[in-house]
């Protein structure tokens, strides 16, 4: 009797207009920023214009799920750094960034784009997760270099053979927050700031300490031997092999500031219309 009670209870949740589902699709523009071991601390500093595409299904008036793909830029230098060791440094990188990810988001008010009875804007959260591709490089003699290849840290070289080079591709955890505003039956018009928990401390091709210059020159060539380590000065003379380069500790970040539009597909008239017609027979 139960089970038959709740299979009635389900279907009448199933039929009911006010948890209809809804399809969007959307774009959005802004910008995107790195915090890691060249920019240690400061959000928003050395930005790139950015840019993302996705597809949203809405589940009633407070979830929603979404899946798309992120183009993202992401640099930063130690020439213009805030702290005096960076200076000493002196390492700089850039790289661009593609993303696919989904995520779960939540309404704090009820909201459905172009839903007269819901309200006209809301702000939300969003968890999700996802995939990147990335590939550090920087300036040697006036090209522009790839930096996973050349080992710079003297990843499996004899001084440190555990070292791996580290993959290009990388998961990530997506998570924010925004707000959106229905505009229109059709469109919505919103506003996103999310950060990505990353499980890499490469993305900037910094991580741990200096590798054994010369024996990265020996395996790898000069460009790899340059690019190791390129401070501007030494420990009264001595070779800067086993000193910290990086934060091994602390894995970087990105993040991805935008403002979206979006497509409703689905005709919300109908659906509406019905909602209040079904709540009139009650």
């Amino acid at each position: 009797m139960k089970l038959n009670r709740f299979i009635v209870y389900f279907l009448l949740i199933l039929s009911n207009p006010a948890i209809a589902q809804t399809w969007e699709m959307g774009l959005s523009g802004g910008i995107s920023y790195y915090v890691g071991d060249v920019n240690p601390t400061f959000h928003f500093r050395f930005p790139h214009a950015a840019g993302s595409i996705w597809g949203k299904r809405n589940f009633g008036n407070h979830w929603s799920v979404r899946a798309g793909f992120t183009y993202a830029r992401v640099s930063a230098d130690d020439a213009v750094g805030v702290f005096q060791f960076q200076e000493i440094r002196n390492l700089r990188f850039q790289s661009d960034i593609f993303e696919l990810h989904s995520a779960v988001e939540f309404n704090f008010f009820p909201y459905r784009p172009g839903d007269p009875e819901t309200k006209k804007f809301t702000p939300y959260i969003f968890l999700g997760i996802g995939g990147f591709y990335f590939n550090p490089q920087t300036y040697y003699n006036g090209q522009l270099v790839d930096l996973q290849p050349l080992g710079t840290e003297g990843q499996q070289t004899n001084t440190y053979p555990d070292r791996k080079p580290y993959s290009l591709f990388q998961p990530n955890i997506p998570f924010g927050m925004g707000i959106k505003w229905s505009v229109s039956d059709r469109f919505s018009l919103g506003l996103e700031w999310g950060m990505r928990l990353l499980f890499t401390d490469y993305l900037d091709d910094v991580s741990k300490t200096y590798g054994n210059e010369g024996e990265i020159l020996l395996i790898r060539g000069v460009t790899a031997a340059d690019l190791s380590d390129q401070s501007l000065g030494q420990n009264d003379g001595v070779p800067n092999t086993f000193f910290q380069r990086g934060t091994p500790t602390d894995n970087d970040w990105f993040s991805y500031l935008g403002v979206s539009l979006s497509y409703n597909i689905k005709d919300p008239t109908s659906c509406y219309s019905y909602k209040r017609n079904w709540t009139r027979k009650r």
